[in-house]
């Protein structure tokens, strides 16, 4: 994780999250979708039921009775009266059973390809409708399938209960519903995250791109080259750290500038002096040779008249003043050698050849 690229990292969350929503809107979906299909099932076998009392009522007037242990309408018989269940079925699309007492007589509901004649209903709906006389409406084992249900208590003339009759619609039925609604919701998910995954590649790349220039802003200055601005015209986090990254360009800038420039005016100064030592150093070559012009002339004379002196039997004066005259020559000659060597050390300072005059 740590070595992946700032845009991976954002496109794996981005598609997480994508896919996290998507699967609670889909559960939510389904969940709110399944209760909203039972309570459509649960008022659609009402309505079953109320219309297959109709058509009972119509096709067999007379009241419900059980005579010699066996149910009838008037005065017909519905034990394995098969066709009046199926044609309920086929006009509604329910499963239809007749119960006499908890016991199933005349049904469509197959089981092992067979009419499920003789089963018995569940103990939560006879507990309901055969010992309380309610009307059950809802989900209920149906032959070992979970079906919507309407149960209602037949009664005979006196109020008896003597069976029950019964409408539902399947579970498969909504499993089908769900089923359908699954593969469209899938397929709807699918473009939509696909959608997003491009969008996305799309916005990182843009993202990638920006933060680049950025960075090779950055690894340029630190080689020394602060001549590539940042040009970056989105004002986000990395717009405002692009306009950061200038204004310290433009300061470094500004700093660089004012060294070159005190730089130049050092050069400049520096070679002001050299000038003033160059001319300081020949004039005093000049006074140095004129020194020692006038020191060799002392000298001579004061040879000539030591001469003279010598003749005469005052050597020891001359001796005392030859040596004087000697360090004078010598002071002078020294003045000398230091002024040729300020020069050629002043034009050496300054780029010049060390040569001699």
């Amino acid at each position: 994780m740590r070595s992946m690229s700032i845009g991976t990292k954002i496109s794996l969350i981005v598609i997480g999250i994508f896919i996290i929503f998507s699967s609670a809107v889909a559960v939510s979906v389904i969940m709110e979708m399944r209760n909203g299909i039972k309570t459509f099932a649960t008022e659609k076998a009402k309505r079953d039921l109320e219309m297959a009392n109709h058509i009972i009522s119509y096709k067999y007037p007379g009241d419900w009775a059980i005579q010699d242990g066996k149910l009838y309408k008037g005065d017909a018989l519905l034990e394995e009266n098969f066709d009046l269940v199926d044609e309920i079925g086929n006009a509604s699309g329910d499963t239809v059973t007749i119960f006499r007492g908890d016991e199933r007589i005349a049904t469509n509901v197959m089981t092992d390809g067979k009419r499920a004649v003789g089963t018995k209903v569940s103990e939560q709906v006879a507990k309901t409708v055969l010992q309380q006389g309610e009307k059950y409406f809802g989900e209920a084992v149906v032959v070992g399938q979970k079906t919507q249900t309407a149960y209602e208590p037949i009664k005979n003339a006196s109020g008896e209960i003597i069976g029950i009759f019964y409408v539902g619609a399947s579970q498969s039925l909504i499993d089908v519903i769900i089923s359908s609604f699954l593969k469209t919701f899938l397929i709807v998910v699918g473009i939509a995250m696909l959608i997003a995954i491009v969008l996305i590649v799309w916005y990182v790349r843009g993202v990638r791109a920006r933060i680049n220039r950025v960075s090779l802003a950055i690894k340029r200055a630190g080689t020394g080259d602060f001549t590539q601005p940042v040009v970056d015209q989105v004002r986000d986090e990395i717009g405002m750290l692009g306009a950061g990254y200038n204004e310290m360009r433009s300061s470094l800038q500004g700093i660089i500038q004012g060294g070159l420039d005190a730089a130049d005016k050092a050069g400049h100064s520096t070679g002001l002096l050299l000038e003033i030592a160059d001319q300081t150093a020949s004039v005093s070559e000049q006074i140095a040779a004129s020194v020692e012009q006038v020191a060799r002339g002392a000298e001579s004379q004061t040879v000539k008249h030591g001469r003279e002196l010598a003749g005469d039997g005052r050597g020891g004066y001359w001796r005392t003043a030859h040596s004087r005259q000697s360090f004078q020559h010598r002071r002078c000659s020294s003045v000398l050698t230091s002024a040729s060597g300020y020069r050629r050390a002043g034009r050496t300072a300054n780029g010049g050849t060390d040569g001699s005059d």
